[in-house]
């Protein structure tokens, strides 16, 4: 069925690359959903924006910005559905619809008041079905997941690396 499919999808084994990680979900989400795009954007450290992360496509151009702006998302409800029978409104709509999408769904990563990532699925082929959604969320959970655990892997890593700069500090203090 196609609820353990994508429990296979996301059982998969892991390997210590983030980027490889997430290209394997983003893969096979994209084929489970029957999705053209599927898309991971990340929170600029630097600036009010979005930058694309990591990304499936079965089209060579998947024509969406590799740069979203916060503006578009600040007051606006999350997730977000648009599908061509509806007039576009946001400006990431407006380009699936000229880009020939059926539908194009923005969902965030992670915690509400959290960092502010976000999961996008779209589909030039496809119609929305009634479980597109709760899959995308699903999805959407397991990603926020991994990527929450490669940022506590990094710290505590950092970590280690410290506590081992001190106890060398202290052995070395120790021995002369």
């Amino acid at each position: 069925t196609l609820l353990e499919e994508l429990l296979k999808a996301l059982d998969q084994e892991q390997t210590g690359d983030i980027l490889l990680n997430l290209q394997k979900v983003l893969e096979e989400s994209a084929h489970i959903l029957s999705a053209d795009l599927t898309a991971i954007y990340k929170a600029s450290l630097t600036k009010p924006q979005l930058i694309e992360y990591a990304s499936f496509r079965t089209h060579e151009n998947h024509d969406l910005p590799s740069v979203l702006s916060y503006d578009e998302f600040i007051n606006s409800p999350l997730p977000s559905v648009w599908i061509a029978e509806e007039t576009p409104t946001r400006l990431l709509h407006k380009i699936a619809a000229n880009a020939g999408f059926s539908y194009l769904i923005i969902t965030p990563l992670g915690e509400e008041n959290g960092k502010f990532d976000l999961f996008i699925v779209g589909s030039k082929t496809d119609n929305l079905t009634p479980i597109t959604i709760p899959l995308i969320k699903v999805v959407a959970n397991h990603i926020a997941i991994l990527m929450q655990n490669q940022t506590t892997t990094s710290n505590l890593n950092s970590l280690i690396n410290r506590v081992k700069q001190v106890v060398r500090i202290q052995n070395e203090i120790i021995n002369n």
